[in-house]
C-alpha cells in the first residue's frame, strides 16, 4: 500500500465484505460497527483513501486469480446474445390462442448487446430508427420449418 497507516482488521474485513456484497452499509454491520451508524461509516471508509486503494487492490488480485479480463467478459457477453436471442415457438396452452415465436429473453440479449457496442465504442453512432418491433403471431403452428415453408 501506498498510504502509510494500514487497515486495522476491522477495515481488512470491511473490504472483503464490500466485495462480497458490493454494499457498503452490509459490509460495515458484519465488519462489527453498530447498524446504527452502518451508513455513515460506510461513507466514510468508502472514501478513505487507503480503503479505495485496498479495494482497488483486491479486486485486482480477484480477476487474476479467476482468470478474467476483457476479453472473457465480451465472450461471455457474446454468449447471452446468443443464447438469449435464439427463437423458441411458444405454444400457449390455451388451444384458442395462437402459437408465436419469441426470443428467450430478448431484455437480456439486448442488455449484452449494448454492453459490447459500449465496449467496442459503438454507441456513438445513433442507431437507425426500425419503427415498432413485436411478435409475429402464428395461428397453430408445429415447428420454425412449418412456419418458414408454409405446410401444415
Amino acid at each position: 500500500m501506498k498510504n502509510k497507516r494500514r487497515l486495522n482488521i476491522k477495515e481488512e474485513k470491511f473490504v472483503l465484505l464490500y466485495l462480497k456484497y458490493g454494499e457498503g452499509k452490509k459490509a460495515a454491520e458484519e465488519a462489527g460497527w453498530s447498524p446504527k451508524s452502518s451508513r455513515s461509516i460506510a461513507s466514510r471508509k468508502l472514501a478513505d483513501p487507503r480503503i479505495k486503494e485496498a479495494i482497488e487492490e483486491a479486486k485486482k488480485d480477484l480477476t487474476k486469480v479467476l482468470g478474467l479480463d476483457a476479453l472473457w467478459v465480451m465472450k461471455k457477453a457474446k454468449e447471452i446474445v446468443d443464447v438469449c436471442s435464439t427463437k423458441i415457438l411458444v405454444q400457449p396452452k390455451d388451444e384458442n390462442r395462437p402459437s408465436y415465436f419469441a426470443m428467450v429473453d430478448p431484455h437480456a440479449a439486448r442488455n449484452a448487446l449494448l454492453d459490447i457496442a459500449r465496449w467496442v465504442g459503438m454507441e456513438e453512432k445513433k442507431a437507425p430508427d426500425l419503427g415498432q418491433v413485436g411478435v409475429l403471431l402464428v395461428n397453430k403452428v408445429n415447428s420454425e420449418e412449418e412456419w418458414l415453408n408454409g405446410t401444415k
